[in-house]
């Protein structure tokens, strides 16, 4: 079942991702401030204790994946969140929620992705896998001005 889906380019791509999400849903009216405020996206920490480049460790933003699920919780709108230890698991269950017509939000370690800079590798990364096509899936990278997908089989761009 095939998800229609409008490209909406955002700053960060968990507040993307999520507004994204909630429009397929039909939550037209989200905007991705607002999904950063309703999911409690900023903090401020100070850890004078720890020390980072010989100063004290300050933090400004919660942990990837929470912005999602305040967000979530606060609409009162029910989510599936599951880790995988085997790939064919992780696989099969996307398969089905994309077959039932379910785009899916997917946080993934940006090492792992060879489009990313090596720089930045160290940190989490969230995406919008939806559509199947004939044994592969369309991968929505919010960040990307023109809604650039990724076709998981070859690994190029299908615009």
């Amino acid at each position: 079942m095939k998800v229609n889906f409008e490209h909406l380019q955002a700053a960060h791509c968990e507040n993307g991702v999520t507004t994204n999400l909630l429009k397929t849903i039909g939550i037209r009216n989200m905007t991705e401030p607002m999904v950063f405020g309703i999911g409690s996206g900023l903090f401020f920490i100070y850890i004078p204790l720890l020390k980072i480049n010989n100063g004290p460790a300050i933090a400004f933003r919660t942990q990837p994946g929470l912005i999602f699920k305040r967000t979530c919780k606060s609409l009162g709108i029910p989510v599936i969140r599951k880790k995988f230890s085997s790939k064919q698991d992780a696989e099969k269950f996307l398969m089905e929620c994309l077959q039932q017509g379910h785009p899916v939000g997917c946080q993934v370690g940006v090492y792992y992705l060879s489009y990313f800079p090596f720089c930045l590798q160290r940190t989490k990364r969230h995406h919008i896998i939806l559509n199947p096509d004939r044994g592969s899936v369309r991968i929505h990278n919010s960040d990307a001005r023109s809604g650039v997908f990724l076709n998981v089989v070859t690994g190029t761009d299908t615009k």
